[in-house]
């Protein structure tokens, strides 16, 4: 057996959040909403720069993910 062949590839990811980005209410309050919010999706794509969710039309809950997406962006530079 070659050397190639016993050397494995690793992917690495960008897709990392950096939590101290935000102090503890912000936390807890972004889990809060993250575990209301994702049961209640309709469709996760994965596409091929990231994942696209698709919610149900609603005006609550477009509110509450914008909540979470605002919370998570500095955290999370990959959400767009």
């Amino acid at each position: 057996m070659s050397s190639e062949s016993n050397q494995q590839t690793t992917a690495v990811s960008s897709f990392s959040c950096n939590l101290s980005a935000l102090d503890q209410e912000q936390r807890k309050r972004r889990n809060v909403l993250a575990k209301d919010l994702f049961p209640k999706h309709l469709e996760i794509k994965e596409l091929p720069d990231g994942y696209g969710f698709r919610f149900p039309n609603n005006r609550l809950l477009f509110i509450a993910l914008s909540e979470w997406i605002t919370l998570g962006n500095s955290a999370a530079r990959f959400l767009r």
